[in-house]
């Protein structure tokens, strides 16, 4: 019963908080860093799509997987795959 006690005063105090000017700006603030870690795994990810396609291209169209464009730890991994 406390611990609900408890809660609902640290819910009221933050509400009076949000209220304020600094409360507002630190919403804000937080809302930026959200967007900008939507931005940033949507931009990994997309880059580690891409990798995989390029990869998937290059063994199509020689083949054979092509490694020269790939980076040096992919390239090392790939390699202990093929033997």
């Amino acid at each position: 019963m406390s611990r609900n006690l408890e809660a609902l005063r640290q819910r009221h105090e933050d509400i009076k908080f949000s209220g304020t000017l600094k409360g507002k700006l630190f919403n804000y603030g937080g809302r930026l860093f959200a967007i900008y870690c939507v931005v940033r795994v949507i931009s990994v990810s997309s880059k580690h799509i891409q990798t995989q396609y390029s990869c998937e291209v290059a063994y199509n169209y020689n083949s054979q997987l092509s490694t020269s464009s790939l980076p040096l730890n992919l390239q090392r991994r790939l390699q202990l795959i093929q033997t």
